[in-house]
């Protein structure tokens, strides 16, 4: 009887470090399957992203600004860069001068390293809805400004946005 039961102690202790061998196994796997899991979260994440960015869907609001008394020949500068080919945006443009020879104007300035040079300025009252293309580049300016030959001043309201 001690015999047997010596040996039948031998299969169970056998089998008790299969099992627990298994359970490490298991443990390991699931641990795997966690990574996994972040892992692929983290591509489903960086998808979307991409996606957003594909279809313009991405907006940075970089100025919303009212300014007052705006002399002529003078203008407002912000300098940024550009990640993603997309736009400029201005969502509210406006204001009023003190002469009738005033303008008030947006200019969006940037090149490429590739040689892409734009330059392009837009007249508020002939455009009311500004949108400026940009591609990817270290340094795009955004001017708005006012020039008047009779010397006179503007007030300028003006919201800018990056879309990409």
């Amino acid at each position: 009887m001690v015999s047997t039961i010596a040996f039948y102690s031998s299969i169970l202790k056998n089998k008790e470090n299969t099992i627990n061998s298994l359970n490490s196994e298991i443990t390991d796997k699931d641990e795997q399957i966690s990574s996994l899991t972040s892992e692929k979260d983290d591509l489903q994440s960086q998808i979307n992203n991409l996606t957003e960015i594909l279809d313009l869907r991405k907006t940075e609001s970089w100025v919303d600004e009212y300014f007052d008394n705006v002399t002529a020949g003078t203008y407002m500068s912000w300098n940024r860069t550009i990640d993603y080919a997309g736009y400029i945006r201005f969502d509210k443009f406006g204001g009023g001068s003190t002469t009738e020879t005033g303008e008030i104007y947006a200019q969006v300035i940037w090149s490429t390293d590739n040689r892409v040079i734009y330059d392009q300025k837009k007249i508020f009252g002939e455009d009311k809805y500004f949108r400026f293309p940009v591609l990817p580049t270290s340094n795009v300016e955004v001017r708005v400004g006012y020039d008047d030959p009779l010397n006179g001043t503007a007030n300028i309201i003006v919201a800018i946005s990056y879309v990409y």
